[in-house]
């Protein structure tokens, strides 16, 4: 297999584990209804909650698909995957039923990006004569997405909800990390290029890669951030009635 060939797979695994992620939390929340209704939520209430990703996901999709074309598949990618692990982390330390809904409607508002970059991906990687095959591995990311909540959410929630979205933002998360390695390294060699073509496929290169390395190195600063924010919220007093 040619480097080319090899590298175009590379990229479809690490999409496929991030839409995975993506799928973990968009569609496995259902799994965390008993630990919901332990806390004292309503049947109707846990089912707004467990909507609420698909919700942020409507709202966000079309738009994602325009950044895809604007910015590239990887970028979007990971920048937004990147968002909805932070946000599924912050979550994780609220205490009203309001703010965690709010918190997982922007997670599948975030998360959306994996649904429009992978489908993009395929295109722009994949020779018609592949994509049946690369479609097919890509949408396997959406039943082992569901796998892993089923596996993993309803024994972390008899620790707490907290431990259940501290998972699925940990897992998000890494999943970045994973594609952001697997494009940067594939985009070394079109960076350090020279021949026919490389007078631009060196600047394509530089953008994605500083694209890529931009989400690495700012999520970490936007994660204490978040968790800062989220703390505050938490900490402060209840506004005074009038009486």
């Amino acid at each position: 297999m040619d480097a080319g060939g090899a590298r175009r797979w590379r990229i479809l695994a690490a999409g496929t584990v991030a839409l995975t992620a993506g799928c973990t939390f968009q569609y496995g929340l259902a799994y965390l209804i008993p630990a919901l209704r332990a806390h004292g939520l309503s049947l109707e209430q846990a089912g707004i909650l467990v909507a609420c990703p698909t919700a942020g996901l409507l709202l966000t999709l079309v738009a994602w698909g325009a950044a895809a074309d604007r910015f590239g598949e990887r970028v979007v990618l990971a920048s937004g995957l990147a968002g909805a692990g932070v946000i599924l982390l912050a979550a994780a330390h609220v205490q009203s039923l309001a703010a965690l809904g709010a918190c997982l409607v922007a997670a599948g508002a975030a998360g959306g990006s994996v649904y429009a970059a992978s489908g993009r991906l395929i295109l722009g990687w994949f020779a018609a004569s592949q994509r049946g095959l690369a479609m097919g591995i890509r949408q396997s990311a959406q039943p082992l997405g569901v796998a892993v909540a089923a596996v993993s959410l309803p024994t972390l929630a008899a620790c707490g909800l907290a431990a259940s979205l501290t998972f699925l933002g940990t897992f998000c998360l890494a999943s970045v990390l994973l594609v952001i390695v697997v494009a940067t390294l594939g985009m070394i060699p079109a960076m350090v290029a020279h021949g026919i073509g490389s007078d631009i496929q060196r600047p394509l290169a530089t953008v994605v890669v500083g694209g890529l390395l931009s989400t690495l190195f700012l999520t970490p600063l936007a994660l204490p951030a978040v968790y800062v924010l989220a703390e505050r919220v938490r900490r402060a007093p209840p506004a005074p009635r009038d009486v």
